[in-house]
């Protein structure tokens, strides 16, 4: 009976419970018995399953090396060189582009005193700061945080630079790209125009 009952939706068993007479304890023993004994719990928000928020509200350990309003740094737990920083947004929100005024100022401070940190007690001649902003530019966590990297008197092979130096590319392909470029500016200055246009009295 069981395997005839397991292949009927719950509302089925209940008719056949009825039918059968069967008393509420036996009806609660038998759907004990359908019921995952440990269902996969979805996170209520995003927040609850970010690392990133957990490290920001202390529930996940951290180094801490500097906080302000909006931003809190932490060495990283895989640094790329000795004091290898992250500065984590406090609140949840996955790009750049969508810190508001007011963050973007905090984020700005709290990187200079990050950076003083390491060129004064550290003794970092430099440092690379990077951010992947967005799924497609490899983002992992969706919560904003960019990474200060110091470094020491040689270059380093890090991750990231052979996207940021220089290299050639052919003429075609720069052509485009320029002229994709260019025409989107253009685009956008048009619009800008046009709408000081229409706005002006």
């Amino acid at each position: 009976m069981m395997e005839q009952l397991s292949k009927m939706t719950k509302e089925q068993r209940m008719h056949v419970y009825q039918a059968n007479n069967l008393p509420q304890s036996q009806i609660d023993q038998i759907e004990a018995s359908f019921t995952p004994q440990h269902p996969q719990a979805q996170p209520a928000n995003p927040q609850d399953s970010c690392i990133f928020c957990s490290i920001v509200n202390g529930s996940t350990p951290s180094k801490k090396v500097a906080e302000n309003a909006d931003f809190v740094a932490v060495l990283d737990i895989q640094p790329k060189t000795p004091g290898h920083t992250v500065l984590i947004s406090k609140r949840h929100t996955d790009k750049y582009d969508t810190l508001s005024d007011t963050e973007l100022a905090s984020l700005n401070m709290i990187k200079h005193t990050v950076l003083d940190k390491l060129t004064n007690s550290l003794g970092a001649t430099g440092s690379t700061i990077m951010s992947v902003n967005g799924v497609s530019s490899g983002q992992k966590v969706p919560h904003y945080a960019e990474h200060i990297i110091p470094t020491y008197g040689e270059f380093p092979e890090l991750p990231g630079f052979d996207m940021i130096h220089a290299q050639k590319s052919s003429n075609l392909v720069q052509g485009i790209i320029d002229s994709k470029v260019e025409n989107a500016l253009l685009d956008t200055k048009t619009k800008v125009k046009k709408e000081e246009r229409d706005f002006s009295f």
